[in-house]
């Protein structure tokens, strides 16, 4: 159960980012072998700053085994470049939080969070208790909210101070001193209209 700081080099800020048309890259749903590069994933874009399971690759493998999590991931060659996952709040599985999107720095700005994103909706398609995604769009991070948006989530309401005190965005948008809010958007995946 540890965390991954044995297995994780340092990475300077700026890591050199990959020309577009320089990778492929195809996104899949989650294999145990996964977990080591999903939290080093983690590590290079967020620090030590984001929800403290996903640097453990113990815990993740666990969440998606007992079917708490759904993750999904993008892959390079041999490389996690991004992952997303699905999270149920609780067993009826009725409603589930399409978050923990990440991709590593050096693979931003080239469509992987838009295609992670596609598959995520389209595997919640698959699960047949599921009604309702919500995500949590970050306030600093605008881009998010707006990439929610192109999908059809709606914005439902805003949870004040939800996210901690020191979260780094690296280069999205830096390091937010003090506790952000969240913009908390919604989609119906349920075609009688009933979430």
């Amino acid at each position: 159960k540890e965390r991954i700081d044995h297995l994780t080099p340092f990475e300077p800020a700026g890591a050199e980012t990959i020309p577009s048309g320089s990778f492929e890259y195809r996104i899949r749903d989650f294999a145990d072998a996964d977990a080591i590069g999903i939290a080093q994933c983690a590590y290079a874009a967020y620090g030590y700053s984001y929800e403290s399971y996903i640097y453990y690759p113990s815990r993740i493998v666990r969440m998606n085994r007992r079917g708490q999590m759904i993750s999904m991931i993008a892959e390079s060659g041999s490389k996690v470049a991004g992952h997303i996952a699905l999270k149920f709040a609780d067993q009826s599985r009725k409603a589930a939080e399409l978050g923990v999107g990440i991709v590593k720095p050096e693979f931003r700005r080239k469509g992987i969070l838009k295609d992670l994103m596609l598959h995520a909706i389209a595997r919640a398609g698959r699960v047949p208790e599921l009604k309702v995604l919500f995500g949590r769009a970050v306030a600093a991070h605008t881009r998010s909210q707006q990439a929610a948006g192109s999908f059809g989530m709606i914005p439902a309401g805003i949870q004040l101070a939800l996210f901690p005190a020191d979260v780094d965005f690296k280069s999205l948008a830096g390091r937010v001193a003090q506790k952000d809010s969240a913009l908390t958007l919604v989609l119906n995946l349920s075609s009688d209209g009933d979430a």
